[in-house]
């Protein structure tokens, strides 16, 4: 399962695209990014049965990690993708993806030692049908 409607979904915000601009990426980093950035991935990926087969729900764990030169900006951006997307459900612009809803399982917060970068990973739960 491709992951770029979340991208397209979360740059949809105007709290998030006026913090980030288009600087979300899958999985890692580009090389000399600008900052703040943020990257996203899915981590497990689980699809609903009942006795009569698969059901068209999927959960899916994707975890975004925010990336910045100060605590601040890692909060403003942590709180935006909070704001947004805790909650949410609707399109995601892609045809024949609906978020059911997108659920906030927890936060941590890192210093990076070395580029210098603070870092606030967000695991959020996604129903997707």
């Amino acid at each position: 399962m491709t992951l770029e409607y979340i991208r397209t979904y979360l740059l949809s915000d105007s709290g998030i695209a006026a913090l980030l601009g288009t600087r979300v990426y899958p999985t890692i980093l580009p090389q000399a990014p600008t900052f703040p950035a943020m990257t996203y991935q899915q981590i497990t990926s689980q699809t609903l049965h009942t006795l009569d087969g698969p059901v068209a729900l999927d959960r899916v764990l994707i975890q975004f990690d925010i990336y910045a030169l100060t605590r601040l900006e890692v909060s403003a951006v942590g709180a935006a993708l909070r704001a947004f997307f805790n909650g949410a459900s609707g399109s995601t612009g892609s045809p024949g993806v609906q978020i059911s809803g997108a659920f906030l399982e927890m936060e941590r917060d890192f210093y990076e030692s070395e580029p210098l970068l603070y870092r606030r990973v967000c695991d959020y739960s996604v129903w997707i049908r």
